[in-house]
């Protein structure tokens, strides 16, 4: 009858009612002459621990516990959307916009490279605070109420404390999971555009290949309808580029490249340094006018622009097979039915833009809104009070003990399976067996984060590995070179050709979702390897327990002898490296692989004008061996911390609610008042709750001693 009162004193009408075993410990706290409390009226609430308080007279506390660091992200998320959307203004006011693009700066590559690395390492610094933020609401939401608990352990089933968990999302509530959902898919647009708001282009040049006659190297003047009346293709052109080539000629300002490394310098789909040349042939001999031209030498698609290189190209070998070959035998080159000797070339200056999207600006905007609304929700409109660290669950379970887990102190996670969840707990030895640290998250926790991190490494050693040895085939460049070229730098050596269409809406969109695939993955790696970490160091937590007298870790605001956490169960020394080694690895990324603009300057000596865009993808030889070897030194540091032991033998399962409650039941002697708010140890007290002739251990605040090796004890 008064167990019926006391629940109904708590729970009034059209209120949720909690389960059977919130019922039992009311009942058991009535039985031991716990006073009943009477209702206070309109505006309470339950506590998960059974107490009752006011929301209306006792407003959420801000500036302490995790509140404060939901606030915290929350703002920086806020202050990530003011500098998003005073860039798009300053830059809409400032240079205006065609086509939806902006051009932030055009000229000199060198500034080009320099502007859009620092542009970058702002964006990762921003994107890296919204995904932390992202993560850190996300496992609040994660995070069972000890009504949830106790309303799992009632059907068998232990739930995760103190750390990311997708199985506590099928016992939350709805309104958390899908909050959840949206905060996890809020995040998408961001990694695959955010990078790519601010992207560089760079200018190639359309040239013509002529051959060295003798007369037209030694005419004054040229008759141009003499040399251009026997054409091997049509050009749709004037015919200016050919008296400037020859000017060029006669007064000797063109470059002589010998012939290896003519055929290296314009085996590429996109010349930018180099325009029309004359091939000089050997020993002074007379040969005939003839030319060929990169514009319609592109009979097969653009990647066969250079097919004048090879004579015995066609579109099903394509020139850029005979490349490598050609420049090791270049004293046998004969393009034009003669050998070569070296090449009169036209050196071009490199142009180049910084370009700003304004599509890809308002998709980043948009969602930066949804994820700041969706974190303002969580900070103040959900009333949650989660078990967010392994303090928070012993406190929960000090202040009421969970009846299903009495007389199992050493169980582990292992024992609390479904099948033995009859609360029928046998004694165990003490054996004291020192786990690793790489034991607590289990073999399927580090399968999520190693598959990810070893798609994303050997996604970065093949680009690697393939970019040098097809762009060594196609250049002068070395494997030195290349790693001088920079990060994120646009040069023609480093534009790769897809099979994506290259012009147009499609195209820009398809390469930035190509450019931005790697930074899915890797937010997937920090996801994975932040709950590893967390998972392992709330063992060390869990283990030192029966060493020392301490206060309980709590996310809320602490009492007593309890200590605070802005991090949760995941301490500043490992966190903030974290973060700022996750910001890097974006970083780099980001300049590893990139979305490119190509702006064609036409025939070079037409006076052409930047008219025809094209995209692609870039990369860095340097970006991308810097990427792998901060992911290897990443994964390494995790292995490394997971082969090192516990220093105690505590039961398997830190993160286990069930192995949690069964540590939290104090003897019959122990002062239960206010006990969570001082210092604890884990140890022996007197005997088991279930068999007095068996020792238990439990958590108690009177120093308790360490288990004796090979007792019994429930």
């Amino acid at each position: 009858m008064f167990s019926r009162l006391r629940y109904t004193a708590l729970f009034p009408q059209g209120r949720r009612r909690s389960n059977d075993s919130d019922t039992q410990a009311l009942h058991d706290e009535y039985q031991t002459g716990t006073e009943l409390q009477p209702y206070s009226g309109k505006g309470d609430t339950v506590e998960e621990d059974g107490a009752s308080a006011s929301t209306k007279s006792a407003p959420r506390r801000f500036f302490s516990g995790y509140e404060f660091s939901i606030s915290c992200w929350t703002t920086l998320c806020g202050i990530a959307l003011i500098i998003n959307i005073s860039l798009t203004i300053a830059v809409a006011s400032t240079y205006g916009f065609f086509d939806g693009l902006g051009t932030l700066f055009r000229g000199d590559c060198e500034r080009v490279e320099r502007y859009n690395t620092a542009i970058h390492l702002l964006i990762n610094v921003l994107s890296t605070s919204l995904l932390a933020g992202s993560n850190f609401c996300m496992q609040c939401l994660s995070a069972p109420t000890r009504m949830e608990v106790d309303s799992a352990h009632k059907r068998g089933i232990a739930l995760d404390v103190g750390c990311p968990s997708l199985k506590n999302l099928f016992r939350m509530r709805k309104r958390k999971w899908i909050m959840w959902l949206l905060l996890g898919l809020s995040s998408l647009p961001l990694h695959f555009f955010y990078n790519s708001v601010v992207y560089a282009s760079i200018s190639y040049n359309e040239y013509t290949a002529i051959s060295g006659n003798s007369t037209f190297m030694d005419a004054k003047t040229i008759n141009t309808t003499q040399y251009l009346s026997y054409q091997y293709y049509d050009l749709d052109t004037s015919d200016d580029w050919l008296v400037a080539l020859h000017t060029m000629a006669r007064n000797g300002s063109l470059e002589r490249l010998e012939s290896a490394e003519c055929i290296r310098s314009y085996a590429n789909d996109y010349v930018s340094a180099y325009g029309n040349l004359i091939l000089m042939p050997k020993n002074g001999q007379d040969v005939p006018f003839e030319y060929r031209s990169s514009v319609n030498s592109d009979l097969c698609g653009r990647g066969n622009a250079m097919d004048w290189i090879c004579a015995q190209s066609s579109c099903d070998q394509p020139c850029r097979n005979y490349i490598a070959g050609l420049a090791s035998n270049a004293d046998t080159w004969s393009p034009m039915g003669f050998d070569v000797d070296h090449c009169l070339v036209q050196k071009i200056k490199e142009e180049c833009q910084l370009l700003f999207s304004l599509p890809i600006a308002i998709t980043v905007i948009t969602f930066n809104i949804s994820k700041a609304i969706l974190m303002i929700f969580v900070a103040f409109y959900v009333d949650m009070a989660p078990l967010l660290t392994i303090g928070d669950a012993l406190q929960s379970f000090l202040r009421r003990p969970d009846m299903h887990t009495r007389a199992s102190c050493l169980w582990d996670a292992k024992d609390f399976t479904r099948k033995s969840f009859v609360w029928s707990a046998k004694p165990k030895p003490w054996l004291n067996s020192r786990r690793r640290f790489l034991s607590a998250p289990g073999p399927w926790r580090w399968l999520q984060a190693i598959v990810p991190w070893l798609v994303a490494v050997i996604a970065v050693c093949s680009l690697l590995g393939w970019g040098i040895t097809a762009t060594k085939a196609t250049s002068s460049e070395t494997s030195l070179d290349l790693l001088q070229l920079g990060l994120g730098s646009v040069h023609s050596e480093t534009v790769f050709s897809t099979s994506l269409e290259t012009t147009g809406p499609d195209a820009f969109l398809g390469n930035v979702l190509l450019a931005n695939l790697p930074q899915v993955v890797l937010s997937l790696v920090y996801f994975s390897y932040n709950t590893l970490l967390t998972i392992m160091l709330a063992g060390l937590e869990w283990s030192q327990l029966p060493l020392k007298q301490k206060g309980l870790r709590v996310s809320k605001l602490p009492t007593g002898d309890q200590r605070s956490t802005y991090f949760l169960q995941l301490p500043y020394r490992y966190s903030l490296p974290l973060m700022v080694l996750s910001g890097l690895l974006h970083w780099l990324v980001s300049q590893a692989i990139f979305l490119v603009a190509l702006e064609d300057r036409g025939l070079v000596g037409e006076g052409s004008s930047f008219s025809v865009l094209q995209y692609s993808c870039g990369w860095s030889p340097l970006a991308a061996l810097l990427t792998v070897i901060c992911g290897t030194v990443m994964m390494a540091a995790a292995v490394g911390t997971g082969l090192r032991r516990y220093p105690t033998g505590m039961p398997f399962g830190a993160n286990n609610s069930v192995v949690l409650a069964a540590a939290c039941h104090p003897d019959a002697s122990q002062e239960k008042e206010g006990l969570e708010y001082r210092k604890l140890k884990w140890g022996v007290v007197e005997h088991s709750e279930g068999d007095g002739k068996v020792k238990h251990c439990s958590m108690s605040s009177k120093d308790p001693e360490f288990p004796e090796l090979g007792e019994l004890y429930a």
